[in-house]
């Protein structure tokens, strides 16, 4: 999961109620700096199991100061949300797909007759296709993510440029995990594809 998903929560900073949910102490200090911008790293070690580092990894972010506002961390919130529905949709949308192309779940044993794939088989299957489709989506926004905080820094709405990158990374993972050659895959693609359906923010689109 990329850290950029995990923004909002982070920067929810404690307020004059003390019992309210924050983010990092440590962080509480950027309410008051002056610059207009700010950043944040955040890091990790990978240990083998005797306790030696064998990789790590590190990744920061330079976000303006005027997403500390309490009337713009939200819209942020709204964002990942936005993306999060188009995974959800996504996975529907491969459901739909493997359920049309159903035949697929019959195989030819060793002795050449057809036989039924099993329940297990059908779940790997499943798996794999709802993994591939995941993976290629979320590797599509995690490239496009500058493009919510510039969205969002700037007051603009999410319905605009943000929901368009969702929309594509969408279709775009779909067609990729989606193999749409013979009569019965493309017949399968065209009536999954119309899962793919994201709501804007603000409206029941």
């Amino acid at each position: 999961k990329h850290p950029w998903r995990d923004i909002g929560a982070i920067l929810v900073l404690k307020s004059t109620n003390e019992l309210s949910a924050s983010g990092p102490l440590s962080l509480m200090h950027i309410k008051n700096i002056k610059d207009k911008s700010f950043d944040i790293w955040c890091g990790g070690l990978a240990a083998a199991g005797n306790n030696k580092i064998i990789d790590s990894c590190e990744w920061c972010i330079s976000l303006d100061t005027s997403l500390l506002s309490s009337n713009l961390l939200p819209n942020y919130g709204k964002g990942v949300e936005m993306a999060n529905n188009g995974s959800a949709n996504l996975k529907k949308a491969v459901c739909e797909y493997l359920n049309i192309i159903g035949d697929d779940r019959f195989q030819k044993d060793e002795k050449g007759a057809f036989k039924r794939k099993g329940k297990e088989d059908w779940q790997k299957r499943e798996k794999l296709f709802f993994s591939i489709s995941e993976n290629h989506y979320w590797q599509a926004l995690d490239n496009q993510y500058q493009v919510l905080i510039d969205t969002v820094a700037h007051g603009k709405s999410l319905d605009d440029e943000w929901w368009k990158k969702v929309y594509s990374a969408m279709q775009s993972a779909f067609e990729y995990a989606c193999p749409h050659e013979t009569p019965r895959q493309i017949q399968a693609y065209a009536q999954a594809k119309g899962f793919l359906k994201l709501k804007r923010s603000d409206s029941n689109q």
